[in-house]
């Protein structure tokens, strides 16, 4: 690609010990059990002269089927407006899965292509052969449509709810909002924003479940991780979610106390066990008084996501926001 080349580099670097995933007390295997210890701090964050870029290939090794964290405040810190991105790494049998839409969610911002996993297998000429197949024509401009989604996916994709699914298409596993919120930015071309706990809700279903009614019963509005820097540049704004316990998680309540969206076009979408919608809608109409917020979401059965790519589009193209091909 006749690129320059940025290396990722931790202050504390990882020792051959700190990579030792097969030791329950190396550094990478504690970091991976407790995530919020996992702030790598780097030696430089943002590449010199990086506005000058139009495309960007961020490349990093699979960590437990998801990109090494290491990468995380080079993704976060740094605007990807009117840049591709184009995502690839490395591993012996896993895919890239959902390792590259999550930093695309992460990041907030740019054109996140498909990205490509390498193995030890992998020739010069395979390598060429991708790189030369991409369209990296540069973004014409910033996307002013917005898909924040509340996705909560357990170490095995499972949606974490009180009617778990998981979703596998192409050997990618994913929540069934995550997939759907996927579905969507690819065929409007609006950015990724991914609504997420502060503190773990935990790993496995029942601990979660009973995190979520607890909060649901108390009124608790949890602190997110991660927050949109840039909300007056979208207009549109797609909110998706899972009902737990027949309401919204608290998750999003927190969401629409954080952020103001007077003004703009609230699009609700959402997946479920078998109560639809459930006074959802209404509720964002409560919480957000001075937006518009559509009555023609889409809301999905969690057991029909995995085959509704099709139904997705043609609701794109109903509510006339999937872009020209």
């Amino acid at each position: 690609m006749d690129a320059d080349v940025f290396v990722i580099t931790p202050v504390n670097a990882y020792t051959s010990a700190d990579l030792n995933w097969s030791d329950s007390g190396s550094r990478v295997v504690q970091e991976h059990e407790h995530p919020d210890t996992r702030h790598v701090e780097l030696v430089q964050t943002t590449p010199d002269n990086f506005a000058d870029y139009d495309n960007v290939f961020i490349g990093y090794p699979i960590w437990w089927q998801e990109a090494a964290w290491v990468v995380d405040d080079f993704v976060k810190e740094n605007d990807f407006t009117g840049k591709n991105v184009i995502p690839f790494c490395t591993f012996m049998s896993s895919p890239l899965g959902e390792s590259g839409t999550k930093l695309a969610a992460m990041a907030g911002t740019g054109n996140w292509l498909d990205g490509m996993r390498f193995s030890s297998r992998s020739t010069r000429e395979s390598v060429q052969e991708w790189a030369a197949g991409l369209d990296l024509t540069k973004p014409e401009t910033a996307s002013n449509i917005l898909i924040a989604y509340l996705s909560y996916p357990l170490p095995d994709g499972v949606d974490a709810s009180t009617s778990a699914s998981r979703v596998v298409v192409d050997g990618q596993v994913s929540g069934s909002v995550e997939y759907m919120a996927n579905v969507i930015q690819k065929n409007t071309g609006g950015d990724l924003f991914a609504i997420q706990p502060a503190e773990s809700y935990g790993d496995d279903f029942n601990t979660v479940a009973d995190k979520a009614l607890s909060d649901q019963q108390n009124g608790v509005l949890p602190e997110l991780s991660d927050h949109i820097a840039n909300l007056d540049q979208y207009d549109t704004i797609f909110v998706g979610y899972p009902i737990w316990w027949y309401d919204m998680p608290q998750l999003m309540y927190s969401f629409f106390s954080e952020y103001d969206l007077s003004g703009k076009t609230i699009i609700p979408f959402n997946s479920h066990g078998g109560s639809g919608f459930s006074g959802s809608v209404e509720e964002i109409e409560e919480l957000e008084p001075n937006a518009t917020v559509r009555t023609d979401g889409l809301t999905l059965s969690r057991s029909v996501v995995a085959d509704s790519e099709n139904r997705i589009v043609t609701w794109l193209e109903t509510i006339g926001l999937k872009k020209s091909a």
